[in-house]
């Protein structure tokens, strides 16, 4: 039997991984790298609940975690690797730190956006390499050169040079162009609205045609302990941000401006809230509220056909909204304290408004 490697890292990278499985992965025999997101390891008991994996690794903390001491160090092997034209060699022997040997058919990365996975698809002219959908920063242009808009610090050189050398712009927000991702298969939700495109094949993340779908939904469920048949009935559901990523200012007084401005303007009776996985934060209603909290690991895709409620709240733009046919009942919140505030929130916000082609009266100031 084939043998194939995946690297996930977050609950919504697992569940696109899952419709891949039951689509096209179902003829090999699979491991998984489990990759910290947000500090930890949090995907690799539901990586186990789904019986797909023989093998379940964990790896060690991201790039852009390490101190400055071990970036340099890790970047200098990288350099040397690639001015040697030893690169292969250097990855294979990195990955011996988390398997027995990287010798497979089939390689699979969540993105493009990470040391790991940019390593990986560096192997993409000799193994077939998959690269799932990562969020809304993928229909966003790649720029060639050194681009100033993310400033000069050593997350934005390091990565230009990464991704120079082909191992990917895995450090800093900025996504530069990375060659061997034109010898990948390259899967998001809405081709049409790729700018970059230079990839061996587009395709439709999370088309049915292919996909044994009731073997993919019980896999789902079985994975993330959902019970299909329930729904979520209410007024409002809320899927928060973790704020404290862009902001300086207290972040419980943002938490409390959303508060008030759902008390004000929906008046709900019963409300949902769907955290984001990194946001410990606590949402007090007034006791009168009758508030639900889902289990902020399930990922949001997994139930949006479960939602039954008359308004979706979000305090960001996020990766869900590729997932909407309609955006009629969406509520997107931006934070004026956090527009002035900080750069990289008022970038980041008006560019994915515009990348999924919101409409103005989906969006509300606070």
């Amino acid at each position: 039997m084939k043998k194939a490697l995946a690297i996930l890292y977050s609950p919504k990278t697992l569940v696109d991984f899952i419709w891949y499985y039951h689509t096209f992965g179902i003829e090999y025999s699979w491991d998984v790298i489990c990759v910290p997101c947000g500090g930890k390891v949090i995907i690799d008991k539901y990586c186990v609940n789904s019986e797909i994996f023989s093998n379940v690794y964990l790896s060690d903390p991201l790039y852009k975690t390490m101190s400055l001491k071990e970036m340099a160090i890790l970047f200098g092997k990288m350099s040397f690797a690639w001015i040697t034209r030893k690169k292969k060699r250097f990855v294979q022997r990195y990955f011996e730190k988390y398997i027995e040997k990287l010798d497979y058919d089939l390689h699979l990365v969540p993105s493009e956006y990470s040391v790991l996975c940019g390593l990986l698809i560096s192997l993409s002219s000799e193994v077939d390499t998959v690269i799932l959908e990562d969020g809304l920063g993928d229909y966003a242009d790649k720029s060639k050169n050194f681009s100033l808009e993310y400033g000069i610090n050593i997350e934005n050189i390091s990565s230009f040079f990464l991704s120079f050398m082909g191992y990917g712009s895995g450090v800093g927000d900025a996504h530069y162009r990375n060659k061997p991702s034109c010898l990948c298969i390259k899967y998001v939700v809405h081709p049409e609205w790729m700018l970059y495109r230079n990839y061996k094949e587009i395709r439709v993340l999370r088309e049915l045609t292919n996909t044994n779908v009731d073997a993919w939904k019980k896999c789902l469920r079985k994975t993330f302990c959902v019970n299909g048949d329930q729904k979520f009935v209410g007024d409002v559901i809320l899927f928060t941000t973790p704020l404290e990523s862009f902001s300086g200012l207290s972040v419980q007084e943002l938490v409390d401006d959303v508060i008030q401005y759902i008390i004000y303007k929906y008046n709900p009776q019963k409300i949902y809230i769907k955290k984001h996985h990194r946001d410990n934060m606590k949402y007090i209603f007034p006791s009168a509220i009758e508030v639900n909290e889902i289990e902020k690991n399930i990922p949001g895709e997994l139930i949006l056909d479960l939602i039954q409620c008359k308004k979706h709240i979000y305090m960001y733009p996020s990766n869900m909204l590729v997932s909407y046919k309609d955006y009629t009942k969406c509520d997107i919140l931006k934070f004026k304290k956090l527009i002035k505030q900080s750069n990289t929130y008022k970038e980041i916000f008006e560019k994915t408004i515009l990348q999924v082609k919101l409409p103005h009266e989906s969006l509300s100031e606070l």
